[in-house]
């Protein structure tokens, strides 16, 4: 990383990054999110999404597209 940027997660946000290492899809990472902290499917998506897409923005994570669907 070049932007001597120093980034803090909370539990649920480093949880999303550990699973994002084991390269789990965003359907896959939002499920288990749902099921390790009880969330609603709406509010774990909508959450999911909006970290996914920082993440991004911040050069953090780059999106795979899958032949089956969008990317992710």
């Amino acid at each position: 990383m070049g932007t001597n940027q120093i980034y803090d997660l909370n539990r649920t946000g480093y949880r999303v990054w550990q699973l994002l290492q084991e390269g789990s899809a965003a359907d896959a990472i939002c499920s288990r999110l749902r099921e390790e902290f009880d969330v609603d499917q709406s509010v774990a998506s909508n959450e999911l999404d909006t970290l996914l897409r920082l993440l991004s923005a911040e050069g953090l994570i780059e999106a795979e597209s899958d032949a089956d669907g969008p990317a992710t």
